[in-house]
């Protein structure tokens, strides 16, 4: 019986997502800021808040930084929202309040994120809606 006990309460505390990625739950998801980075056309820091306005859907902001190449120190902010299904977080980048200059030739782009948790925090990708830029994302909490 001790043993049957252990491995439901292992299952239990090991819940994945569908592709296999750990579970996240709502209160990991807004008990913290979220910090790290985002690597597709340039590399730059970002850092979400996020909060859940009623069970399952969640709101917050971004904070972007292109910390390299071209457009290094350009900063955006913008407003994100989507459910939390299955343990796979995906926000949408609904509107961009604040968009900082860029070099001719470049344009801000907003997109969707798809995000699980991993041994570290929150890891996933991101894919332009406007633009053909995807990428990786990675955050932590902090």
């Amino acid at each position: 019986m001790k043993r049957l006990m252990t491995a439901v309460l292992f299952l239990a505390a090991t819940a994945c997502t569908p592709d296999g990625g750990l579970a996240l739950t709502a209160d990991e998801l807004t008990e913290t800021t979220w910090r790290g980075n985002i690597e597709a056309t340039t590399y730059g820091e970002l850092q979400m808040d996020i909060v859940e306005v009623e069970p399952g859907w969640f709101e917050g902001e971004l904070w972007y930084e292109t910390v390299e190449g071209p457009t290094e120190g350009a900063t955006s902010l913008t407003l994100l929202e989507g459910p939390l299904d299955d343990g796979v977080l995906v926000l949408d980048e609904v509107e961009m309040p604040y968009a900082g200059s860029l070099p001719s030739g470049w344009m801000w782009c907003t997109g969707q994120f798809e995000m699980t948790k991993d041994e570290y925090g929150l890891s996933g990708s991101w894919a332009a809606y406007d633009c053909g830029n995807d990428g990786t994302v990675e955050l932590d909490a902090s």
